[in-house]
């Protein structure tokens, strides 16, 4: 007889989920990514945006730090104390902040006998010596001028000037009032008053960069004595020498066309019998000497020296001798065609 056991397999251990917490799980991990991508979303949208213009060479930053100092410090943007920024290290950070920063640079100040080199972030001269709390004045020097850019390495010299007033008592030159006068030769002269210097008291600003003396400027001028003009008489009459030697006191040159007339009918229209025949303008018998003029230019009555003719008398007028013509009398036909018309003749207006 047979006896048969019957052996049961091992049951493996089932291992139980609940489905309520398999939706919990998932619900916790969905909730913890959602939270990292939003809190990073709202970082985003509300991240500040901050320029920086260093030097004038411009970068743009996104915020760090609660105010401008911590801002520039997270960012490795160091300053030295010469540098000069145009907020305030402790503004707070505000989106589209502009932070600018003037960088210092290095010049040299040549003050008196004195050199020093400073760092500066100064725009200009002017800047900075009002930073150095040098108040210019308009005596004093500065080369460059105040207005000139600060660059690196710019050799300014400053020195102090002033103004010293003070009083003298000059001399007022007289002047000397020339009278021509044909009373007297050419090259001759007479004094008739004597000029007497005058006196005068002067305010006078005297500017100084530092001991030396760069300018004078007159304030104020008051006469004490006015000057006395000298007079002095200058002849006029020159002197004429003629070719047979003799001399003739001339008040005046002239350069005259010069033709030669008779009392010929010709030239008159009459002849020997009418009324006026040979009788001149001024009512004189015309004879060698007598010369026609335009009373205009020499008066009727004027004596005269001729060149090339002689002395001569304006006596006479003629229609056709008009401006710096002359008509000159012969005593014949011959001899007046032989004349002809000749340019550039000197006539000497003689001193009676």
């Amino acid at each position: 007889m047979h006896i048969v056991r019957k052996v049961s397999k091992k049951s493996k251990p089932k291992i139980r989920i609940k489905f309520g917490n398999i939706f919990t799980l998932i619900t916790v991990i969905i909730t913890i990514v959602a939270t990292f991508e939003f809190t990073n979303f709202l970082l985003n949208v509300n991240a500040k945006q901050i320029v920086v213009s260093d030097n004038n060479f411009k970068l743009t930053y996104e915020a760090s730090g609660k105010n401008v100092q911590d801002f520039l410090k997270h960012h490795n943007i160091a300053l030295s104390e010469y540098d000069r920024v145009n907020v305030s290290l402790s503004e707070s950070l505000k989106d589209g902040m502009q932070i600018s920063i003037k960088r210092a640079m290095p010049v040299i100040l040549l003050k008196g006998d004195e050199s020093v080199e400073y760092f500066t972030s100064a725009s200009t001269i002017y800047e900075f010596l009002k930073e150095r709390e040098i108040a210019i004045k308009e005596e004093d020097y500065v080369s460059p001028d105040v207005s000139f850019p600060i660059t690196p390495g710019l050799y300014i010299i400053y020195k102090e000037g002033s103004i010293k007033q003070i009083e003298e008592t000059v001399n007022i030159p007289y002047s000397v009032d020339i009278q021509k006068t044909s009373t007297l030769k050419k090259g001759e002269e007479e004094i008739v008053t004597q000029g007497v210097q005058g006196k005068k008291k002067v305010l006078i600003d005297v500017k100084y960069v530092g001991e030396e003396e760069v300018s004078r400027t007159v304030v104020r001028e008051e006469i004490l004595e006015s000057p006395i003009n000298k007079v002095v008489k200058q002849g006029t009459l020159e002197v004429y020498t003629a070719p047979n030697g003799k001399t003739y006191t001339v008040k005046e040159t002239l350069m005259m066309t010069a033709t030669a007339y008779t009392n010929g009918k010709t030239e008159t229209g009459k002849e020997p019998g009418d009324p006026g025949y040979g009788i001149t303008r001024s009512g004189t018998v015309a004879k060698v000497g007598t010369v026609a003029v335009d009373p205009s230019v020499i008066k009727l009555g004027t004596k005269l020296y001729v060149e090339g003719y002689g002395e001569a008398t304006a006596e006479d007028t003629g229609s056709a001798i008009k401006g710096h013509i002359i008509d000159l009398f012969v005593n014949t036909r011959e001899e007046a065609l032989r004349f002809g018309r000749k340019k550039n003749i000197k006539v000497y207006i003689l001193a009676n």
